[in-house]
């Protein structure tokens, strides 16, 4: 490093450890770059080379005021992105085997994105349904399907026999199957 660029860094540094954001900005636009690739050499991983360079650039603001260079501030930044690589990577390691070795698991990591918007678009198909039928039919089938009432508990709750309870949620069953057949055609 020439004595011009070891007097700048110097500079930016001690500027740096007393809070100076602007001094901050322009080690973030000159180092970002060279960080950047130099991280992407290690990762291969355009995503993962960005976020390491962030994290790094924003630690070292984190830690500015207990900042201890003793060579330059680039090879400090560079040794620090080496090692948040080397972390990168050995976790990276580390999930692939556990994932290799615990069947079952990659079914749990998948997105699931698809399959929470397909449940709550059911819900709501189900709730438009339930609005559709016999406010006793559905409300028997809400109180055993919904809150996990016998059907004792929901006769005896609104004063009728067992055998109308399993009535109402029969004809509730077959409706809401009419009801949200072209939803769950659609599913399959």
């Amino acid at each position: 490093m020439d004595g011009l660029n070891a007097a700048h860094e110097t500079w930016l540094t001690g500027q740096l450890k007393s809070g100076d954001m602007e001094a901050f900005k322009t080690i973030y636009r000159e180092q970002f770059p060279v960080l950047f690739r130099f991280a992407f050499g290690i990762l291969r991983d355009k995503t993962s080379a960005e976020e390491i360079t962030q994290e790094t650039l924003v630690h070292l603001w984190e830690i500015r005021e207990d900042l201890t260079i003793t060579f330059s501030l680039k090879s400090y930044l560079m040794k620090a992105v080496r090692n948040k690589c080397i972390d990168y990577l050995r976790h990276k390691h580390i999930v692939k085997r556990h994932i290799a070795a615990t069947p079952g698991l990659s079914l749990l990591t998948h997105d699931i994105t698809d399959e929470f918007i397909h449940f709550s678009q059911l819900q709501q198909a189900l709730e438009r349904a339930l609005k559709a039928i016999p406010q006793e039919y559905a409300d028997a089938f809400r109180k055993n399907r919904f809150e996990a009432m016998s059907y004792q508990q929901i006769a005896d709750q609104a004063g009728i026999s067992v055998r109308t309870v399993e009535y109402q949620i029969s004809k509730a069953v077959g409706l809401l199957r009419i009801s949200l057949n072209d939803f769950l055609g659609e599913a399959e």
